[in-house]
């Protein structure tokens, strides 16, 4: 599942200029609003304000909040988003789905994602959460894999598998 983000209703550029330009900025809420209303969720429900989660932001404090690559509009945590989520969640399980990749958990607060983990552990008593976790920072890992329970990406042997590979054994 993605929670932390949706969709991309306008490039990076396009966003950057809209913060100077109210219009352009309306314009671009607008779009994002006609392609969400459908599934329950309002504008209101994504983080503001914009700005491109880049570089640095990737892994430091600044992970939880921006919009990934300036495009991907990032979700805020609030009702409507857990009750939206909680119901996509719920259809998943009635499907027959016991297995659940948290993608890019990084970017979610360990609070919020322990919210979801504790909606399905209730639901189901043989779920299996797991969150990906694309960093070789130990740390950033052990926030969700100890108070939550949930295993995460081994991204440091996908680096070492990486090397070797690409490299030969003396990597």
């Amino acid at each position: 599942v993605v929670f932390n983000h949706m969709l991309v209703v306008a490039s990076c550029s396009e966003w950057r200029r809209a913060q100077a330009d109210e219009v352009k900025l309306q314009t671009l809420q607008q779009r994002l609003q006609k392609a969400v209303a459908p599934g329950g969720l309002d504008v209101d429900d994504f983080q503001w304000p914009w700005f491109p989660m880049e570089g640095p932001s990737w892994d430091n404090e600044d992970r939880f909040e921006g919009w990934g690559c300036g495009e991907w509009s990032e979700l805020k945590h609030c009702p409507q988003v857990i009750e939206v989520h909680q119901r996509h969640l719920r259809d998943l399980l009635n499907a027959g789905v016991r297995g659940f990749r948290f993608d890019a958990v990084k970017h979610m607060r360990p609070g919020h994602v322990a919210e979801y983990c504790k909606f399905l552990r209730n639901q189901h008593q043989n779920v299996y959460i797991y969150g990906e976790v694309l960093s070789v920072d130990a740390h950033m890992h052990e926030e969700y894999t100890t108070p939550l329970q949930m295993p995460t990406t081994d991204f440091r042997l996908t680096v070492f598998l990486r090397r070797v590979l690409a490299e030969g054994p003396a990597a």
